[in-house]
């Protein structure tokens, strides 16, 4: 596996890198040594592949590389790395034998996965644009998000990522949200005008699945502006139909979540919208506002909020606004929602709906058979543990601690930290954020995209976090705050703990962009899972997992039959060995983006999955044993494991 390191000094500077290529072995059989690992510092190293092989990429210069592996004793090789590279070094390790009496383990843990930013070599070229010279008001500032959806039917895991506009004297060609087709092989290609994207509206985010049961995923994108719904036709042509399906909503839109909140069979839409915003209007600042300091332009302060919309799928291919009646943003009062997620926290069969606001408490709405009641309050999410409404940008649910029941992470602004909740069980929430070893990582940073994800597959989830500030001068005006700031990566060490393991985890931890939106997904279909990162102002990254996929793993394609086709809302129970887990098949989470639709498990050492139990949308529960493990299955409702 190669593992890159890109330092930029300046704007448009960068190393330029020269590669180590090499061997490990037993230096009393001349046994390759798969697995042993590679370091030239604290937070660059590789591991060696099934013949012992390494490649390790770094800048020209002199390193003492350490090599180990559990059972030999550790060799410091010190290697002078030229411009050209350097090939064929083979470092050979001696046998260790431990004296009897003598044997102690402690905190032994396997080399973590390491994650390589592969967009450009993939075929990704995709540049975020948020409009022309600095950032001048809010809506350039909130970035935007991406997608994991299979557009095309083929199995295999499309991207979509979301663009802004030029709204000022913008030029006669604007840019535009692209789609990118999986072409295998770890290649895609772009297909956004041969697949019928037309969208020109100011883009903020997308959610995806198959809203009209026909068998192939449909797409909702947010704007500031009309939203617009792309109906997927087959084989990845899709038409816009917003303003036919009743779904071209005017305001700004932030956040979509697919739901089905009546359990007919058919998915409705939730639209989490934002702010009473013209980019043609300076207002004044509120004393509010001032407050927070080293802002340059109104923040969310200033501006009213926009009330959310619960949309009912009427099965003809049209929806209807029945946020009122259902109790959605009651009276008109909305919340300035960034973030929303579909989700059953308290297990009663039902989707509920968790909205991330900026500046205002946040919401949960318990749905109580078809309608909500706004809850937040009283289960303990609308605030922080200090009794904060923060700045909220992006959500996601997952059972962090093996308990059964759905937790809540949430990102906040710089100086706030980030919010865990952890779910009781009794319909309340408690915020763990601290215990957990989550909020003084997070302090001095801006988190928008997030998601609950086995990275490792140990069978524990680990949390990802895409970080980066909102005045492009803060660099000038806080020592201790920058524009860029690097995306980081927690690693579940289980009793409730995470420990930050972002500088260990591969060069694109240590870039300071200004990330956004981010989506979850195996791209690659090798068992372990890859991220999406949209830049506000910059290039898309695709991080690949590698070594992800050195622990056993499960992954589930669920195709509903009696209720939604993509069985959005499905709980999935899973038990082998030590390892009890559940899943949730969620569309629409993290900061306005979509994730694969597909669930993965970790299993860690796991060689049998024992039981699975699949609780579709509906109530259906049904019941497999004896499965086996890394692999991708399908199941249908009603029918069970596909071939």
């Amino acid at each position: 596996m190669a593992l890159c390191l890109v330092l930029a000094w300046q704007a448009g500077a960068q190393v330029r890198l020269a590669t180590l290529k090499g061997q490990v072995v037993d230096t009393q059989t001349g046994t390759p040594l798969a697995g042993a690992n590679l370091k030239i510092s604290s937070t660059l190293g590789t591991y060696c592949d099934a013949e012992g092989h390494f490649v390790l990429e770094a800048p020209p210069g002199d390193y003492t590389v350490a090599v180990s592996m559990v059972g030999y004793a550790v060799a410091g090789v010190q290697v002078h790395l030229t411009p050209a590279g350097q090939q064929g070094l083979v470092v050979g390790l001696e046998p260790t034998v431990i004296p009897l009496g003598e044997t102690r383990v402690e905190g032994l843990r396997p080399q973590l996965p390491l994650f390589a930013e592969v967009a450009a070599q993939s075929g990704i070229h995709f540049q975020h644009v948020y409009g022309e010279g600095p950032i001048r008001n809010i809506l350039e500032s909130s970035g935007a998000g991406t997608g994991f959806f299979d557009s095309d039917n083929d199995g295999d895991l499309d991207l979509y990522l979301v663009n802004g506009l030029v709204l000022e004297g913008g030029p006669r060609t604007q840019p535009s949200d692209a789609l990118y087709r999986n072409e295998g092989q770890g290649r895609f290609a772009e297909v956004t005008t041969a697949a019928g994207i037309v969208d020109s509206g100011y883009g903020m985010g997308c959610a995806a699945a198959d809203y009209d049961n026909d068998g192939d995923q449909d797409l909702y994108v947010v704007n500031y502006g009309p939203n617009a719904l792309y109906r997927n036709g087959g084989r990845g042509r899709f038409a816009e139909v917003a303003k036919r399906a009743g779904l071209a909503d005017p305001r700004w839109s932030v956040a979509a979540s697919w739901l089905d909140y009546d359990n007919d069979g058919m998915l409705d839409l939730f639209v989490a919208n934002y702010l009473a915003f013209d980019h043609r209007v300076s207002p004044e600042r509120s004393l509010a506002s001032l407050h927070e300091g080293y802002r340059s332009y109104a923040g969310p302060r200033d501006f009213a909020a926009q009330p959310d919309a619960l949309y009912r799928n009427l099965g003809d291919g049209t929806f209807a606004d029945v946020s009122a009646q259902a109790g959605i943003s009651p009276q008109g009062a909305g919340g300035k929602g960034m973030g929303s997620l579909a989700t059953d926290y308290d297990g009663d069969g039902d989707l509920d709906i968790f909205v991330a606001n900026d500046r205002t408490p946040k919401q949960l709405y318990r749905n109580d058979g078809g309608h909500f009641s706004e809850v937040a309050l009283w289960a303990g999410v609308a605030f922080d543990e200090s009794g904060n409404a923060t700045g909220a940008m992006g959500v996601d649910a997952g059972d962090y601690d093996g308990d059964g029941r759905l937790d809540l992470f949430v990102t906040n602004f710089v100086f706030e930290y980030n919010s865990l909740y952890r779910n009781l069980g009794d319909g309340t929430f408690a915020d763990l954020t601290n215990a957990a070893g989550l909020a003084l990582p997070s302090y001095k940073y801006v988190g928008w995209g997030a998601g609950f994800f086995d990275y490792d597959n140990d069978g524990w989830l680990d949390i990802f976090v895409a970080n980066g500030h909102v005045h492009e001068d803060m660099d000038l005006l806080n020592e201790s705050v920058s524009f860029g700031q690097p995306n980081q990566l927690f690693h579940n060490e289980g009793q409730g703990v995470f420990t930050e393991v972002s500088a260990q985890s591969g060069p694109p931890f240590l870039m300071a962009l200004s990330s956004r939106g981010a989506a979850f997904g195996d791209c690659d279909d090798d068992g372990d899972l890859d991220i999406a990162v949209v830049n506000a102002g910059g290039p898309a990254e695709l991080l690949r997992n590698d070594g992800g996929n050195r622990e056993h793993w499960l992954a589930l394609r669920l195709e509903g039959v009696a209720g939604n086709r993509d069985a959005i809302g499905a709980r999935v129970r899973v038990r082998a060995g030590s390892l009890s887990m559940i899943r949730e098949v969620h569309a629409g989470a993290s900061y306005s983006s979509q994730s694969d639709l597909r669930v993965y498990f970790g299993l860690g050492g796991q060689t049998r999955i024992d039981s699975l139990e699949i609780r579709w949308p509906g109530g259906r529960v049904e019941t497999f044993a004896n499965l086996p493990v890394n692999s991708q299955l399908r199941f249908e409702e009603g029918r069970g494991y596909l071939p």
